[in-house]
């Protein structure tokens, strides 16, 4: 599997436009055009995005938020072929799921195999 770039970052917050707005006046970084995330705000940096999330109670995101505290929550890295990287990942026994995320298939692979990151993987040209 060729791992190509980070996509994006998740950053969970009690107050993610808060969040967002510092890191925006802290580093100028430019919103995100499109689409960004319920119940927060997202940035570029590159080609890639930090999404500020507020999560829903009861996701993993919330658990995330109430475990760890305010930070990073999850990683997702764009993957050169998805099929590929699901054959990987089922060679090494690691254990994953398929889903959509942001319209896209993606391969969310479970915490206890990436030594506690949430890791997302998605195809990217």
């Amino acid at each position: 599997m060729r791992t190509l770039c980070i996509d994006r970052v998740t950053v969970v917050s009690p107050d993610a436009p808060r969040a967002a707005a510092t890191f925006e006046r802290l580093f100028t970084l430019p919103r995100a055009i499109g689409a960004a995330p319920v119940r927060g705000a997202a940035l570029t940096i590159g080609d890639a995005r930090i999404e500020f999330v507020t999560p829903e109670e009861g996701t993993p995101l919330a658990e995330a938020l109430r475990t760890g505290g305010e930070g990073m929550a999850a990683l997702t890295l764009g993957v050169a072929d998805l099929d590929e990287a699901a054959r990987t990942l089922e060679r090494a026994a690691v254990a994953f799921e398929v889903r959509i995320d942001g319209g896209r298939r993606a391969l969310e692979i479970d915490p206890r195999a990436a030594h506690g990151v949430r890791l997302t993987l998605v195809a990217h040209a």
